[in-house]
Parts: structure tokens; C-alpha cells; sequence
């Protein structure tokens, strides 16, 4: 198609650039970090930053661009850990370079940060000022490039430009900490994040539900990343219904009362031989493995304990078999539910009840009563019979 073509063509580009060394990564997903971190996801940024052994990209160094290019203090040396060879920011103030905890902190110019937002004329005259006056005081200016219109502003030629390497500038310069750190940070968001957490356990329980695994670890790492993407500006709404898009797949394996269903019927057990038949039909398109964990109302009467998982072929279905344990005689509600092998439960669970008998120690006590009222019958019969003789 032409949209595999165009990037290919992108891919292609990129190999010939990377032995040049002016080649650097950024997060993946433009992880939106300091949202990230205000939200108690700071385990995204790790996420975010590891490569695949073997990806083209693996060693490059990497550059972390915040949404906006704004930084707090909170989320720094939550960076330190990734090790990033820069930080882009347009926050800090006029210097050219900053550090803190161990990190660089390099102020660019970021076009798309400019509030309320600009149109592309007026962005690129606000930067090309903005180099200007900069260049009257003697000082550096590095631009942040997001859109295809701003990179044709940094080719663009004028007389006043004079290009130089943003490693030999920031080696011209030098660095100092931070003496004042902006007030403000990104509200948590709450919402986003018990999203991003329900995500997470449903994509967990569908990787063990189906055989071979439908999503591997990396990719449900990716998805819960680029949930947290800056391309979606902050809008929660936006993320949480993209969280939701992503993993109906996932929806309509694990959580559908349609898609794992099991058939038991209400059971009558009169020993601890009996064995109770449970049917699992698997209506996805997947081969799964389940086992039933059963929850009784009274375990101390009749309990039933957890089976071993099974196979089930798509579109097919498997019986098991189970041992109801009983420990006295009555009805007792029960609940079947489908789980995985760590545990997590799939589909709709189905009550039942059993009845238990405890027919060995019954038995015997009818058995025996039977005996002591024939007994009984048979000496008031022959005192009966001897009574008849008598008067005869």
C-alpha cells in the first residue's frame, strides 16, 4: 500500500543516516513523562526507554522531550535512571544548559509549546524573533523541530544564522544547576491510570488464557506506553478510549460471558467417590487453557477443590471432572469460575448447589434402626404367638 511504501521509504532513510552519528532516540511512544510521573506511572519511563536486543536503533543515545519541552523537579531524577544523553527543555530560563541529578538539561526553543497556540506563520515568526534577539546577546538557540513546517524554518537560510553542532555548543558553554524550579507540575491523572492498571491486568490475564500467548510482555508494554503518548495532548478522554480500543480483543476473550462458558447442573453427591462433571465450551477463535476454582457457602459441609487446567480447542468444548468433598449432610450453594493457570478469573461464573448425603454413615444408621425395630416386631410376634397357645 502507499502507506507501507512511504515508510519503508522513512526506514530506509533512517539506515543511511545512522552511521553518521547525528542520529539520536527518543522515548517510545513520546512518552508524556512528566504526566507520567505526577500520575505514580513512573515505571512507564523505564518501560518507554528500553529497545529489543537486536533493534536498530538499540544503542543510540537517547534524548527525552517532555510535552511542551517543560520540566519539573519531581520527574528528574526519575530520568536518571535511563540515562538520557539530553534533556530537552524550554522552561528552566535563558541559559543553554543546565544539571540536575546528574543529567543535562538543554533549553531549546519549542515552537509547539507556545500558549495560547500559534498559527504556523506566526510560530515561525515567534521563533525567528526569538533567534534574533538571541543572536544580539550572543547566545546559542537550539529549536525543537515537531512538524514538517518547522523544519523548513531551520533549513531556511538567513544571514544572521550560523549553524554549529548542538554537541560543540554545549561544549562551548557551560552548565550549572537549576536555581529555580517552575511551581507547577501536571495534575495526576487518576482516571488514565486505573485505566492503564485494569489494562494491564486484562492483556496479563489473555496472555495466560491463550495457548500460544496472543500478545507478548512487549507488546502490552507498548500499548500501556503509547496510552501515555504526547501526541494525545492531555486528553484523558482521548487516551482512556484509546486503552479501550486497543484491547477489545482482549474484552471479548476474557471478560465476555459469552466467550468461556461452563455447564454444570445442580449434583447430588452420596460419597466422597462421586465425581462432579463440568463442561468448558470455548466459543473464541483461540486454543485456551482454564481450570475451575470453585467457591462454596459452607467449605466446612462441601467444598470442591481448584482442578487442574485443560486445553480447550476454539470453537470446541472439554469436560472435567471433580471431586466434591463432603463433611455433612445438606444443600449447599456453590459457584463455578472459569481462571487461568496463575489464577485469573475468566468469563462469568455459574452457582449451582450440591447436596450431600454422607451416605456411608447414613446408610448404616438406617440400616441399623431397620434391624432394631425388625427385632423388636419379631419378639412382640412370638410373645404374641405364645399368648394364643396358651388360652387355646
Amino acid at each position: 500500500t502507499a502507506g507501507s511504501a512511504a515508510a519503508r521509504s522513512w526506514l530506509d532513510a533512517i539506515d543511511t543516516l545512522l552511521p553518521s552519528g547525528r542520529v539520536t532516540r527518543s522515548l517510545y511512544g513520546s512518552l508524556d513523562v512528566t504526566q507520567a510521573a505526577a500520575s505514580g506511572q513512573e515505571e512507564l519511563i523505564g518501560e518507554a526507554a528500553t529497545l529489543p536486543s537486536g533493534h536498530r536503533l538499540e544503542g543510540l543515545p537517547l534524548i527525552v522531550v517532555p510535552y511542551s519541552a517543560e520540566i519539573d523537579q519531581q520527574t528528574v531524577p526519575l530520568l536518571e535512571a535511563v540515562s538520557p544523553r539530553y534533556v530537552l527543555v524550554s522552561n528552566l530560563g535563558d541559559q543553554l544548559s543546565y544539571e540536575a541529578s546528574g543529567l543535562q538539561l538543554v533549553s531549546v526553543l519549542a515552537c509547539s509549546a507556545a500558549q495560547p497556540p500559534l498559527n504556523p506563520v506566526e510560530a515561525n515568526g515567534a521563533v525567528l524573533a526569538r533567534q534574533l534577539i538571541a543572536g544580539n546577546q550572543q547566545m546559542a538557540s537550539i529549536q525543537l523541530v515537531t512538524t514538517t513546517s518547522q523544519a523548513d524554518l531551520a533549513q531556511a537560510n538567513y544571514p544572521w544564522r550560523h549553524r554549529r553542532s548542538i554537541t560543540e555548543l554545549l561544549a562551548s558553554g557551560s552548565s550549572t544547576g537549576v536555581s529555580s524550579w517552575p511551581d507547577q507540575s501536571p495534575e495526576p491523572d487518576e482516571e488514565l491510570a486505573q485505566a492503564t492498571l485494569t489494562t494491564s491486568e486484562l492483556l496479563q490475564t489473555w496472555t495466560e488464557l491463550v495457548q500460544p500467548a496472543a500478545i507478548n510482555t512487549s507488546l502490552t508494554t507498548q500499548l500501556l506506553v503509547q496510552a501515555w503518548s504526547t501526541t494525545f495532548e492531555r486528553s484523558s478522554d482521548t487516551q482512556t478510549q484509546w486503552l479501550q480500543l486497543a484491547s477489545e480483543p482482549a474484552v471479548a476473550t476474557v471478560t465476555s460471558s459469552n466467550a468461556i462458558q461452563l455447564r454444570i447442573t445442580d449434583w447430588v453427591t452420596t460419597s466422597e467417590d462421586n465425581l462432579l462433571p463440568v463442561t468448558v465450551i470455548n466459543n473464541t477463535p483461540f486454543k485456551v487453557e482454564v481450570g475451575i476454582r470453585f467457591d462454596s457457602d459452607n467449605p466446612l459441609r462441601i467444598s470442591v477443590e481448584e482442578s487442574e487446567p485443560i486445553i480447550v480447542q476454539p470453537g470446541e468444548s472439554a469436560a472435567i471432572r471433580v471431586r466434591p468433598i463432603t463433611e455433612g449432610n445438606g444443600v449447599v450453594a456453590m459457584r463455578a469460575q472459569a481462571v487461568t493457570s496463575n489464577g485469573h478469573p475468566v468469563g462469568a461464573p455459574v452457582s449451582f448447589t450440591v447436596t450431600g448425603t454422607d451416605a456411608g454413615r447414613v446408610a448404616w444408621i438406617i440400616i441399623l434402626a431397620s434391624g432394631v425395630v425388625l427385632l423388636g416386631a419379631t419378639a412382640y410376634r412370638v410373645r404374641s404367638m405364645r399368648r394364643e397357645n396358651r388360652e387355646e
